[in-house]
């Protein structure tokens, strides 16, 4: 059954994004929320997990080479056109590399280290106007309660029916995969591992992170107080989930890129007021879930320090102790664990930096940390350049790309959704921000109110507007003085 429905739904997919591969920027982040849920129903099929890019990523990069390549001369910043390059020119040279036990091993490593940089090409050539943002920011939060209210949904379930009972109706055998093994913490009560719509809490709490972004984007930002005032519920909604999701890390990385971006925005009223009514959100939220909040916040303390001064740096020493030169491409994606026999095995860690030296060398870590460094670096730049319209925009997005890097010692953000496909897309906002600034938005031709009753006049008696009268303003917008 759902095999079918995806059948379809390439089927029109295909169709819209070939007539306008714009469209098919929005729809793939529309379709994002739903993919690890997908593919948990269908017990990780090869086509579930290749859904996102048959149905909406192959045929935006199609469409994009069709119709949209030649629309506009994109401007890159040198370095970061540099480092991604290198990157990607590593990760195709240890491709080669002999310690690989086969090339589908190598194949999947490239995919999930390649597959999505295009977006940041794709999606700066999409952005020519100001209502193009918009429209992609406006879709990256409107599903977004969906996967919120799931979370919150399994979690009043798991607490009441059964934590074990409530998953397994949602997702069946494969909800121990999802929930590390129907894991939880003790914090007075338990807080629960939940997938919500996605393949483990990860992800989940990864979404929940990333939409955070343009939650407070449409919030700032957007011409229309309706989604001003959705945003707003939406941003409240992420930060209550993201708090009972089960990921320890919300409880570090929520308030610090919250608190990031309104600095880097300057909205020090809003800096005071988020600074109180997070943690009162967080004291509120783990109370009616029945959590110890001060249980919570030292948990969370230890195992921060255990990171910052064992796992993380062990992690990355040992790998460029042991792989100096690289074992090869996917050797050490989880995604790469189907196409290893019983004597082979991948090599693990947690953290996207000694991932990317077990796999490409010390080179490879160097070229990743160049990509984090570079989008920093422009996103600076474009937050110094930003004028009062986008300076939201930009605040918002530097935060973000700030604080990636230090996620990714400890996880693979870019590995998963939404990460590999938001990252580029932040990415190609931050290189458009300033030419959006610098087009000057078409000011409005004020019509006298007589020149504005002749024109009605002529119109009724089936003749030409009165010279000059009829003219409309630049942006087609006619007002009155």
């Amino acid at each position: 059954m759902i095999a079918t429905l995806l059948a379809l739904g390439g089927v029109v997919s295909w169709g819209f994004i070939l007539r306008d591969w714009k469209l098919g920027l929005r729809l793939l982040v529309l379709y994002l929320p739903f993919a690890g849920a997908i593919i948990l129903l269908t017990s990780g099929s090869i086509v579930a997990h290749l859904a996102k890019d048959l149905l909406f990523v192959l045929p935006i990069y199609l469409a994009f080479v069709l119709h949209g390549v030649s629309r506009r001369n994109l401007k890159f910043p040198p370095i970061l056109l540099l480092s991604v390059l290198l990157l990607a020119g590593i990760v195709i040279f240890q491709m080669a590399n002999p310690a690989l036990p086969n090339l589908k091993v190598a194949l999947v490593g490239a995919k999930v280290w390649l597959m999505y940089v295009p977006l940041l090409a794709v999606t700066a050539a999409a952005l020519d106007e100001e209502r193009d943002i918009v429209a992609l920011m406006r879709a990256m939060v409107a599903l977004a309660p969906v996967p919120c209210m799931v979370g919150l949904g399994q979690y009043l379930g798991s607490s009441t029916v059964g934590y074990e009972e409530t998953i397994t109706a949602f997702y069946g055998d494969a909800a121990a995969g999802a929930t590390q093994g129907f894991s939880a913490f003790q914090f007075g009560g338990e807080l629960y591992r939940l997938p919500s719509t996605f393949q483990s809490v990860a992800h989940y709490f990864g979404y929940v992170e990333h939409s955070i972004v343009p939650a407070y984007v449409v919030l700032r930002s957007d011409p229309s107080k309706l989604w001003r005032r959705y945003a707003l519920i939406v941003l409240l909604l992420l930060i209550a989930a993201g708090f009972l999701s089960g990921a320890r890390a919300a409880f570090v990385f929520i308030p610090a890129l919250l608190v990031l971006i309104l600095v880097l925005d300057r909205v020090l009223v809003g800096v005071t007021i988020w600074i109180v009514a997070v943690p009162t959100l967080f004291l509120l939220v783990l109370n009616l879930a029945g959590l110890d909040a001060l249980a919570v916040f030292d948990h969370v303390n230890e195992l921060g320090k255990h990171y910052a001064t064992g796992l993380v740096v062990r992690s990355v020493i040992d790998a460029a102790t042991n792989f100096t030169w690289g074992l090869g491409t996917g050797m050490s994606t989880i995604a790469a664990r189907h196409f290893v026999s019983g004597d082979e095995r991948l090599v693990l860690f947690e953290s996207q930096y000694a991932k990317a030296i077990t796999e490409l060398g010390i080179a490879g870590g160097f070229a990743l940390v160049a990509v984090f460094a570079s989008m920093v670096a422009a996103s600076l730049r474009t937050l110094r350049r930003a004028q009062r319209r986008w300076h939201s925009t930009a605040a918002a997005l530097t935060a973000y790309f700030i604080l990636l890097p230090i996620h990714s010692l400890k996880g693979w953000p870019l590995d998963w959704e939404p990460a590999n496909v938001y990252f580029w897309m932040f990415g190609a906002m931050i290189i458009v921000l300033p030419r959006l600034a610098q087009e000057p938005r078409p000011a409005a031709r004020s019509i006298p109110l007589r020149e504005l009753w002749l024109m009605q006049r002529q119109a009724r008696r089936g003749g030409a507007p009165a010279s000059g009268a009829g003219e409309p303003a630049p942006d087609g917008v006619m007002r009155l003085r």
